[in-house]
């Protein structure tokens, strides 16, 4: 997006620092780790290698890992640095435990985290605007703009042509508590009693042992195909399988980047009326009241009784996001900021 606008950009990641390349593999898995917290003092050095070599202008701080050095690049330089979260600390991590006291505690740390971050950044741009709104009201932080993450147009894939089957739900992610995914099976199984034929597509990143159990289970409780695509093609060409992406995630503040794969796939979604840009009930997605898993699973029943009805929904899905949010759009609001700083 920035390098189409004329931008020199240099990625740094905990091993390296360098020009950015796509190489097309599934992110490293979500969720918070001893790892990545011991990953934080080789961010940081890699950072300051960068800013050394290559003297930016402008620092982007992308998610909390980034955000949780702002303040050591501080004592270091000038720079203005923008932070770019996915969402709240606060209101994630307690979403990765089920321990009744994790559950108390973490939502604390996470706040004392979050306010670190905002003290030592210059600017926020959320993804959201429930999200830019909470911020800027919670957190006193006024420096601040809500921007809908780029859209990139993949064209037809070759894999969309091939007979869909429509009783078939497709799920990308994994069971996190943020992902709602203990909901979503509620509402396979409300499905499958209507619709006996239904059956869920999972696409997981390889799993961890504190999922292993939970997936394995899962396959014996309901009718359902558990994957692990390596690639984002490998991703596409079992979401085209399916006559329907769900979205099980009640977050206003997070936007599911895997929206973005299921309107590249030209798949018709279900999701909660959370208020993420693009999806429009009726036009763009079926939605239903926030955590409201009964509505959900009536949503999902209707596209199977209306064929047209789903081609429909995954046009307009891609005719909007590719004229809306495309990386040309997004990235002028980026440099508006930019020549503010």
């Amino acid at each position: 997006m920035f390098k189409k606008a004329g931008n020199t950009i240099r990625l740094t990641t905990p091993k390296c620092h360098g020009e950015f390349k796509r190489n097309g593999q599934i992110d490293e898995q979500s969720g918070p780790s001893l790892r990545k917290i011991a990953d934080l003092r080789k961010l940081l050095a890699s950072s300051e290698q960068a800013i050394e070599e290559f003297k930016p202008d402008l620092i982007l701080a992308h998610n909390y890992e980034a955000g949780l050095i702002a303040k050591s690049l501080k004592r270091r330089t000038s720079i203005p640095i923008i932070y770019i979260p996915h969402g709240l600390l606060e209101k994630e991590l307690p979403t990765y435990y089920s321990n009744p006291i994790k559950k108390r505690i973490f939502p604390i740390v996470g706040k004392i985290l979050d306010r670190r971050i905002f003290r030592n950044v210059d600017y926020v741009v959320t993804l959201t605007e429930p999200l830019r709104e909470y911020i800027g009201r919670k957190y006193k932080f006024n420096h601040i703009s809500a921007i809908s993450p780029p859209f990139e147009p993949m064209g037809c894939p070759e894999s969309i042509k091939i007979p869909r089957d429509l009783d078939a739900i497709f799920y990308s992610g994994n069971p996190y508590g943020y992902q709602n995914f203990e909901s979503l099976i509620d509402v396979i199984r409300a499905v499958r009693k209507r619709n006996s034929n239904s059956k869920l597509i999972i696409a997981a990143n390889p799993p961890k042992h504190k999922w292993q159990k939970i997936l394995t289970n899962l396959k014996k409780a309901i009718r359902c195909e558990i994957h692990y695509p390596k690639t984002l093609a490998e991703t596409m060409a079992l979401a085209s399988r399916a006559g329907l992406a769900v979205v099980p995630r009640v977050d206003p503040f997070g936007f599911p980047m895997k929206i973005h794969l299921y309107v590249n796939c030209r798949l018709p979604m279900v999701a909660y009326d959370c208020g993420w840009p693009g999806l429009v009930d009726g036009e763009t997605a079926l939605l239903a009241s926030p955590g409201n898993a009964r509505e959900l699973a009536e949503r999902i029943l209707e596209l199977p009784r209306d064929e047209k009805l789903g081609i429909a929904l995954s046009s307009n899905a891609y005719e909007k996001f590719a004229k809306n949010y495309c990386a040309t759009h997004i990235s002028h609001k980026f440099h508006e900021i930019f020549n503010k700083l």
